[in-house]
C-alpha cells in the first residue's frame, strides 16, 4: 500500500463546531501549504454559528474541500463528538486512495511548509505510524509551545496517521482518551511516532478553557480506561491539578477514577496494550527521577 514517491496523498478531516472565529485562517493555512493536500473534508458538527456558511464559502471556491454536515447534540462532549464527527468525514472518503490520513482541529494556523515536513518525516521512515509538529499559544504578544503533555505526545489537535497504521489499530474510538490510546496502541504494534518539535502551529484556542470541574472527572474517567494503576493515577492526577494550579481538583480527578472502577466502565485499550503502557510510563517516570 506504502506510496514511496516523494509527495505523499494527504486526505485532511477537519470536525468543526461553531468555529466561525477561527475556522477561515485555518483553511486558508492549509490552502497555502508548499505541499497540498489531495483533499479536505471539512465537517459541520451541527454548528448554530456562521461556520456552515463559511465551509460553503471556502467549497465553492476551492476544489479539494468537501463540507459534510454531522447532526449531533450541540452540548460539549470532550472526545466523543468531535470523533464522531471526525468518523462523518472518514466515511465519506476511501481510505485505500489516500497514504495519509490527517485530523485536524479547525483553530490551528500551519506555517507553509507543515505538510511538506510532515510528508519527509512518513517518506524517510516508513515505520513512522504518527506524525505531527507542536501546538503553540500565544502570551503576551508571544507564540510559545503548550506545554501540557509529555514531549512524546502528539496532540490530538494536529494528528496524521500513515493510513497503513491508522487501519492496523481499527481508527479512533469515540470516546475522550482517544488520542492517547491511539499511541500506546500503534507502539504496542511497533509502529513508531515522530513528534517534530521545531514544526509549531498556532493554536487559536488554548486547550481546554471550555472545561470546568467536568474535566477533571473526565480525566479520571480516562485513566481508568486506559488501564492506569492506582499508583500511577495518584501521580497523574497530582500532575494535572498542578499544571492547571487548581491542586483541589486532584480529589476530582482520583475519585472519578475510583468511581469508574467501581462502575466497571469500558476500556480504551486491551489487557496486554494496558500492561505494555503501564511499563512505559513507570519507565518514564524512573528516567526523570534519575541524577
Amino acid at each position: 500500500m506504502q506510496n514511496v514517491a516523494k509527495h505523499l496523498k494527504f486526505a485532511v478531516i477537519i470536525p468543526a463546531y461553531n468555529e466561525e472565529e477561527h475556522l477561515s485562517k485555518c483553511l486558508k493555512s492549509l490552502l497555502n501549504q508548499t505541499l497540498k493536500p489531495h483533499t479536505i473534508v471539512v465537517v459541520d458538527d451541527s454548528s448554530t454559528d456562521n461556520t456552515g456558511e463559511i465551509i460553503k464559502a471556502f467549497e465553492n471556491k476551492n476544489t479539494i474541500i468537501t463540507s459534510i454536515y454531522q447532526a449531533s447534540e450541540t452540548k460539549h462532549l470532550p472526545g466523543q463528538k468531535v470523533i464522531n464527527a471526525f468518523k462523518k468525514g472518514l466515511n465519506s472518503l476511501n481510505l485505500n486512495d489516500f497514504d495519509i490520513i490527517c485530523k485536524f482541529d479547525a483553530d490551528l494556523i500551519f506555517p507553509s511548509h507543515y505538510l511538506e515536513e510532515i510528508n519527509k518525516a512518513f517518506v524517510s521512515d516508513k515505520k513512522i505510524g504518527l506524525c505531527g509538529g507542536v501546538c503553540s499559544v500565544e502570551n503576551s504578544g508571544r507564540w510559545q509551545t503548550e506545554k501540557l503533555t509529555n514531549l512524546d505526545h502528539i496532540r490530538g489537535a494536529l494528528k496524521a496517521y500513515r493510513v497503513e497504521a491508522f487501519k492496523d489499530i481499527g481508527g479512533l474510538p469515540s470516546q475522550m482518551g482517544w488520542d492517547t490510546a491511539d499511541e500506546f496502541k500503534l507502539r504496542y504494534k511497533k509502529w513508531k511516532i515522530n513528534v517534530l518539535h521545531n514544526l509549531p502551529v498556532k493554536h487559536l484556542k488554548p486547550t481546554a478553557t471550555s472545561y470546568q470541574d467536568s474535566y477533571f472527572k473526565k480525566q479520571g474517567q480516562v485513566f481508568y480506561a486506559l488501564r492506569y494503576s492506582f499508583l500511577l493515577t495518584l501521580i497523574a492526577s497530582l500532575k494535572i491539578a498542578k499544571q492547571r494550579n487548581q491542586l483541589s481538583k486532584f480529589k476530582v480527578v482520583l475519585n472519578s477514577y475510583l468511581k469508574s472502577k467501581n462502575k466497571k466502565l469500558n476500556f480504551l485499550l486491551s489487557r496486554e496494550e494496558g500492561q505494555y503502557l503501564r511499563h512505559y510510563r513507570w519507565n518514564q517516570i524512573w528516567r526523570k527521577l534519575r541524577p
